[in-house]
């Protein structure tokens, strides 16, 4: 059975920047949630999806808007 997770505020770029380095997850539908992965110069969008059998299948989809670049 899937774990109930917290759901993270990841949609503003504020919101995301209070975030601990890491992966947060938000719930899309039932077996379906985006993720924000943080790391020291920005973050990477994901999709995880539920497969069954206790398996999920996790692909980046995008570079977040909150790239810094020096």
């Amino acid at each position: 059975m899937p774990k109930n997770l917290r759901e993270t505020p990841i949609t503003t770029r504020a919101s995301r920047a209070n975030l601990t380095p890491g992966v947060h997850w938000r719930l899309l539908d039932p077996d379906t949630h985006l993720g924000y992965r943080k790391a020291k110069r920005g973050g990477r969008w994901l999709v995880r999806s539920y497969e069954g059998d206790g398996a999920y299948r996790q692909q980046t989809i995008g570079t977040a808007d909150d790239v810094i670049t020096e």
